[in-house]
């Protein structure tokens, strides 16, 4: 049985990290789910670990991996490349199930090499929140909090005008984040067998955007 990749998007601030990682702690000893993680060339935050967060590696190690064929998505953001390991694919084919954060066109150029990849995307409730969340950081000017909000306006509107993942969400309270998350990865591991998807303002998939 192959495993499932769960792909997992969301603007900048809109808590996609700090959820993934407490649906895995809460799942780990209930559902096998690895996280992958990801290799960017950005410096780490504060309190961002190598090996845990990120792997952090120079442009040219990056410019090295991508010439090796090691990624299966690659995109930059910024100033920053990021890419997500090849290696992936082949833990699929093992039955070996994942959750990956990325960005749209990550998403993107998975879904055409993973075409049964579960796409889920995340919002913050507002804009307002979106900017309270990444000011409340402390880790960036306002100029580039401002640049990041302005990304975040493109994207929720392209998701609104393309609808593109399979399942969206909204991160207002953490807990029924992390109850809505773990219902999909249920759903869908478990062969859409024995779960009850949750039906709320903040949770709908893609067939309900379209009726």
């Amino acid at each position: 049985m192959k495993g499932k990749l769960f792909i997992i998007s969301a603007p900048s601030g809109a808590g996609k990290t700090t959820l993934v990682h407490r649906v895995l702690k809460e799942l780990e000893n209930e559902i096998a789910l690895e996280r992958v993680i990801t290799y960017t060339t950005k410096e780490p935050r504060a309190g961002e670990k190598e090996g845990h967060d990120y792997h952090f590696v120079s442009r040219e190690e990056f410019d090295h991996l991508l010439k090796q064929g090691f990624f299966m998505e690659h995109s930059k953001a910024y100033v920053d490349y990021y890419g997500s390991p090849a290696l992936v694919i082949q833990g699929l084919s093992r039955g070996i199930s994942y959750i990956l954060i990325v960005d749209r066109i990550g998403a993107q150029d998975i879904v055409k090499r993973v075409p049964s990849a579960i796409s889920i995307w995340i919002e913050a409730p507002s804009m307002e929140i979106l900017k309270m969340r990444l000011t409340a950081r402390g880790t960036e000017s306002s100029e580039k909090v401002e640049r990041r909000l302005f990304r975040a306006q493109q994207e929720i509107a392209l998701e609104k005008r393309s609808p593109f993942y399979m399942y969206h969400m909204i991160n207002d309270e953490l807990d029924k984040a992390v109850f809505d998350l773990k219902a999909i990865l249920y759903h869908e591991i478990l062969e859409k067998k024995s779960v009850l998807l949750p039906k709320s303002e903040g949770f709908s998939r893609s067939a309900d955007i379209a009726s």
